[in-house]
């Protein structure tokens, strides 16, 4: 039973976050909408980022109508579910890399190196650490997929 509330609880915390960004996505649509029609329209990756927000939220969504909705049985059975927490994290750290590379941005918010060395470790963090523990994360979320059922229902 405490199990139970439990997951009532992450299922509420999963509404709320889902809620204050899909108001934060909301806002700033409206923000772009606004300067879209000042002429200042968004470009390619304005809107690559806008599907990543959408994607966030939706997934905030989904893990709070799963905990909500389910009974104290469904909870403790597990199988081959693919990790989407893991996916959608993964993809991000992915996409910040390649974003870095195609299309930087230079914005007041970012850490100016102070010496050659300094500005090599940054660089190499951004195109390759990042995106290369992205590539781990994201296979540790698909990880299930690979597993035999004997395996699976050890682990559960």
């Amino acid at each position: 039973m405490a199990e139970w509330k439990r997951s009532k609880w992450k299922g509420y915390t999963a509404l709320v976050i889902a809620c204050a960004f899909g108001i934060m996505l909301a806002l700033n649509w409206m923000n772009m909408l606004s300067r879209a029609a000042r002429g200042a329209f968004p470009g390619m990756w304005d809107g690559v980022l806008q599907v990543w927000r959408v994607v966030f939220v939706l997934y905030f969504v989904y893990v709070a109508q799963r905990h909500l909705r389910a009974q104290p049985m469904v909870l403790a059975v597990s199988g081959r579910n693919v990790g989407w927490g893991r996916i959608i994290l993964g993809a991000w750290m992915i996409f910040s890399g390649v974003q870095k590379k195609w299309h930087p941005v230079n914005s007041p918010y970012d850490l100016k190196p102070s010496n050659a060395t300094e500005a090599a470790s940054m660089e190499a963090t951004g195109l390759y650490l990042i995106p290369g523990a992205g590539i781990l994360v994201l296979l540790w979320g698909i990880s299930p997929l690979w597993q035999k059922s004997e395996e699976v229902a050890a682990v559960s």
